[in-house]
């Protein structure tokens, strides 16, 4: 019994982690995940100033 409630959790911490990795992932999009540290991370875009300037 203890054997099945544990595997039981153990299986819903799993699915847990996976799915809020794979909505969180969806909602902000693969581009401010850095590949190489997994961290969150702006694109470059949003650091570059002359983007958008033409118009003033």
């Amino acid at each position: 019994m203890i054997l099945t409630l544990s595997m039981g959790f153990l299986i819903v911490v799993i699915g847990t982690y996976i799915g809020a990795k794979l909505a969180l992932r969806s909602f902000f999009g693969r581009d401010f995940v850095d590949p190489e540290t997994g961290e969150f991370t702006l694109p470059e875009s949003s650091f570059d100033d002359s983007v958008g300037e033409k118009g003033r």
